[in-house]
């Protein structure tokens, strides 16, 4: 029942919740008889077989809230002792222990994250300052405390390193007994009367984990059985016609937009670009509309993958979601301008690095060449006479895109690097035409020689470029 109502877990524990546990009478000084008076308290309160989660729950809590040196720690610990006694305890229970499973299992990443961070603030604290070095002919005194201290920094530093993310990783094993837990609950009746309704939300932070820790290989274990019963995660709409009516069958909502918001991001990693386009487009397209931050964390991984697939967005919709750095780098798509990708990319490498976004921005570049040869083919074609012949207008030099290449600011830019370009356009079906390497001309198709849907398709069967 308490563990039910706890509304923020990130947040200070109500005062009145903290006066029953925690009264002024009680013996402060002590964690052992604060903490046996809380087991006691909450087994009064809750029974004997929920006291004890009920109790090291909020002692975990409390445990936070207080900031001393290693109360992040100690609530990490108690925090895990309640998660592994919960799922001992709810092996015949049924879907009403669905709110309590969401809210510790939250609680536990939150805590870990927590800890890792106390963790590492402490042993940056603990690094002895630099020395600097002693003037020639100080003696060897100095330059002996001198490599002693750069020494002990390295230890300090490697040690901080190597336990960043322990708990991290150690919550990880332990949030997987809960999944199992849910998704093998055989205790009889319906789906929505089981433990299985909690399944989506325990892999939903198991994955944010998985992102967290650069551990996306560990993933594909928990979505394999989810993905064999695709009646479970509404996932048998048709690509580019997402249903925005038909409820979700068995799963809340909210669990599978988060879902299918990890898994699109992971299957971009993969460069399944249409397959993560589909579940992003869901996660979407089934966002709550009073959530635009969360929508907002979406198009930040839709956006680049769609581009990818040669769909570029509307500056209406940068606009509406605060993205309008993208918008310079998708007018630069568009228009076919080298350069201005080239410095819209380094300007945002940090902010495209960190969401993971920037090896996919980079493989845009290929639909920049496309449109940037375009237009060189169009330029070629106006400025033909009137008399000359079709096959005339569809027989462009390479020197001309050499100096198109030239002229956005490739000037060192060799023949064979031009013919090394446009062979790879051609073989991605970009360009339709072939390289007479004798003529130094590329005859192009005299039907639709920049094929469209090519650029979707090239972007599904991309792995390799």
């Amino acid at each position: 029942r308490h563990l039910s109502t706890l509304d923020n877990p990130q947040g200070p524990l109500d005062p009145r919740v903290a006066a029953w546990f925690f009264p002024p009478s009680a013996n402060t000084g002590s964690t052992g008889v604060v903490e046996a008076y809380v087991e006691a308290a909450a087994v009064a309160s809750c029974g004997p077989k929920w006291g004890p989660i009920a109790a090291r729950q909020l002692t975990a809590r409390a445990a936070l809230q207080q900031q001393t040196a290693r109360s992040a720690g100690a609530a990490y610990s108690l925090v895990v002792a309640a998660y592994v006694a919960l799922v001992n305890v709810i092996r015949d229970e049924t879907a009403w222990v669905v709110p309590v499973i969401r809210r510790l299992t939250y609680e536990a990443r939150i805590i870990a994250e927590r800890a890792d961070a106390d963790r590492a603030g402490r042993a940056k604290l603990a690094q002895p300052p630099a020395v600097a070095s002693s003037p020639e002919g100080e003696g060897d005194d100095e330059d002996e405390r001198l490599k002693v201290s750069r020494a002990v920094a390295a230890a300090a530093a490697a040690t901080a390193n190597a336990s960043r993310r322990d708990s991290l990783r150690d919550v990880e094993k332990t949030l997987k007994k809960g999944f199992t837990a849910c998704w093998t609950d055989r205790g009889g009746g319906s789906f929505e009367q089981s433990k299985k309704v909690a399944t989506l939300y325990v892999v939903a932070q198991l994955l944010k984990i998985y992102f967290r820790l650069n551990l996306l290989k560990l993933a594909q274990p928990l979505i394999r059985p989810l993905e064999a019963q695709p009646h479970l995660l509404d996932d048998d709409d048709d690509e580019g016609g997402i249903s925005r009516s038909r409820p979700t069958k068995r799963f809340p909502r909210g669990d599978v937009v988060a879902y299918r918001f990890f898994v699109g991001r992971l299957r971009m990693f993969e460069d399944r670009f249409q397959d993560a386009e589909r579940h992003l487009s869901y996660a979407l397209a089934h966002c709550a509309a009073s959530a635009p931050a969360n929508k907002r964390a979406i198009l930040e991984f839709l956006l680049p993958v769609r581009l990818r697939r040669g769909s570029l967005p509307r500056k209406r919709l940068l606009d509406k979601y605060g993205l309008e750095s993208l918008a310079p780098l998708v007018d630069a798509v568009r228009r076919g301008d080298l350069d201005a990708f080239h410095r819209e990319l380094a300007k945002n490498q940090r902010a495209f690095v960190q969401r993971g976004t920037f090896l996919l921005l980079e493989k845009v570049k290929i639909l920049v060449y496309r449109n940037l040869f375009k237009k060189v083919f169009l330029v070629h074609k106006a400025h033909l006479a009137p008399k000359d012949n079709a096959p005339k207008q569809f027989r462009v030099k390479l020197h001309l895109f050499r100096a198109a290449l030239q002229w956005q600011g490739l000037t060192e830019i060799q023949p064979d690097e031009v013919e090394c370009l446009l062979a790879n356009l051609i073989h991605k079906s970009l360009i339709k035409g072939y390289i007479s390497h004798q003529q130094q001309t590329l005859v192009l198709s005299q039907k639709n020689p920049f094929p469209t849907d090519a650029i979707k398709q090239n972007g599904d069967s991309s792995a390799g470029s």
